[in-house]
């Protein structure tokens, strides 16, 4: 009679966790307290808690390395209030989506100097 050994491998995958940097948690974060009264959005989920990319932000998109923000599509969303200048830290971002909503103001001087990657504004 054969016995069989069983042989368990166990892999450890041990991962590395990156976050944004401080920076562009900072430029969400203003967004949301100060300036467009992020309690009372429609849908807020994760907001203001932990990491925008690892914790799912509602409306928040990250790169795939989660180092950077992508996008933030919150259309339709119950947001008054202005865009706040921060918002031009999110260097990567390609798209700022804030149609149907109240913002007010204008359009902060560093969304055109420091995004240039910005496809789509609305």
């Amino acid at each position: 009679m054969l016995s069989r050994v069983g042989l368990s491998i166990i892999f450890i995958f041990v991962g590395f966790a990156t976050t944004i940097d401080q920076t562009q948690k900072s430029a969400l974060l203003e967004f949301y307290y100060n300036a467009t009264n992020g309690p009372y959005w429609f849908n807020n989920n994760g907001w203001g808690v932990g990491d925008p990319c690892f914790d799912l932000w509602f409306g928040v998109n990250c790169s795939t390395d989660n180092q950077t923000i992508t996008k933030v599509v919150l259309s339709e969303n119950n947001i008054t209030g202005t865009i706040p200048v921060t918002i031009g830290n999110l260097s990567s971002l390609n798209e700022l989506k804030l149609d149907r909503n109240n913002i007010t103001g204008t359009i902060p001087e560093t969304i055109t100097i420091n995004l240039l990657n910005l496809l789509e504004l609305d």
